[in-house]
């Protein structure tokens, strides 16, 4: 019985995972292309406004990154 359970908590992750991953390389392409929009096409009049867009861009960016670079299963239950 542990052993499904085991076995279940494990399957559940790496659907998971999958959708993460997906997710990811979906998203990773947009926010570079979002990052490079933010640089060279806004307006000169709305530079304070560029680096808060990408700063915001930047810490998405970074955050999806990480979350499925470490995501992982706990080996406790």
């Amino acid at each position: 019985m542990s052993s499904d359970v085991v076995e279940e908590y494990y399957s559940s992750f790496l659907y998971v995972r999958r959708i993460i991953l997906i997710n990811t390389a979906f998203s990773v392409p947009l926010n570079f292309l979002t990052m490079y929009l933010i640089l060279f096409k806004t307006p000169k009049h709305l530079k304070t406004y560029k680096y808060l867009l990408l700063n915001i861009s930047w810490d998405r960016e970074f955050n999806s990154a990480s979350g499925t670079l470490l995501s992982k299963p706990s080996s406790s239950l």
